[in-house]
């Protein structure tokens, strides 16, 4: 649950979001990649931006866009390891 101003209730922190954050998350939820191929695809953050800041292979972001293109959200999620 968020606060009026954005924050966790449970943490007080604002909550995680491609463009502000400075690093990789320490755990890629399906949420996360949903954001950050949302990011990609509005024009916020560039391939080689998002290479650079979370290590992510240019494949792997290829397929999050694709998976989230066709099948929103909840394509990014693990239904399999």
């Amino acid at each position: 649950m968020e606060t009026k101003d954005g924050q966790s209730e449970k943490t007080g922190q604002q909550p995680w979001s491609p463009l502000t954050a400075k690093g990789p998350p320490g755990r890629w939820s399906f949420r996360r990649k949903a954001a950050t191929a949302q990011a990609f695809i509005d024009g916020q953050l560039d391939a080689a931006t998002i290479k650079q800041r979370f290590d992510i292979d240019l494949d792997e972001l290829s397929s999050w866009v694709d998976r989230y293109v066709r099948h929103g959200t909840l394509g990014l999620r693990t239904t399999r390891l």
